[in-house]
């Protein structure tokens, strides 16, 4: 068993951009502007910033834990958008999902917050959700103390527990009583016979 004794926390979230999704063919780029109909491009600029920021955070927000550094990472690790089957369209929809780990007192609404104002920067539409958030932890050395202290009592406890009963007695009758019924049961036999012996005998005097 391995434990842990500073944890990152995580914030995962997805990033959505929105285009005109019609035809793009017979269309003059002057007239529908890539980064205006196209949500795919619209991304691009999206994940450059996101990029660029993720890099200074990691630097940023290295922790030194009593065990080591704890590294920070930001990380863009699924997208999807627009029609496979139909790349002759301008693209909807084109989302991003993010993966952040981060040090324990930083909170995932200060990742939030601090992600805001980056895009907010690229002058592009889009929204932000966050699906998912936990916080970093780190155990103090109070808790290190007390875990400490508590493992070898509870492993000599165990201990214990499995000799009492490996010694415990088996239910049932133990070999001396079984030996002192016997012989109750032998001298009751001699007894009837010495009263049979005897009444044969005063019979025939008679």
């Amino acid at each position: 068993m391995n434990i842990v004794w500073t944890q990152t926390g995580v914030v995962q979230i997805k990033i959505t951009t929105f285009g005109k999704a019609e035809a793009a063919w017979g269309t003059k780029r002057a007239a529908y502007p890539m980064e205006k109909v196209n949500a795919i491009v619209k991304m691009t600029r999206i994940i450059g910033l996101l990029e660029q920021w993720g890099a200074e955070f990691e630097e940023k927000y290295i922790y030194q834990s009593p065990t080591g550094p704890l590294l920070p990472k930001v990380n863009i690790g699924g997208i999807e958008g627009g029609a496979p089957y139909r790349p002759n369209y301008f693209p909807g929809v084109c989302s991003i999902y993010v993966d952040i780990r981060m040090p324990p007192q930083v909170r995932p609404v200060a990742i939030k917050h601090e992600l805001e104002q980056v895009l907010d920067r690229g002058g592009v539409e889009y929204e932000m959700d966050i699906y998912k958030s936990l916080l970093g932890h780190e155990a103090g050395m109070s808790s290190l103390w007390c875990t400490a202290r508590r493992l070898p009592t509870s492993t000599f406890s165990a201990r214990r527990s499995n000799r009492s009963r490996r010694t415990a007695p088996a239910s049932g009758p133990t070999p001396t009583s079984t030996m002192n019924s016997a012989f109750r049961r032998s001298r009751s036999a001699r007894a009837a016979a010495a009263s049979v012996r005897a009444t044969r005998r005063s019979t025939s005097t008679k």
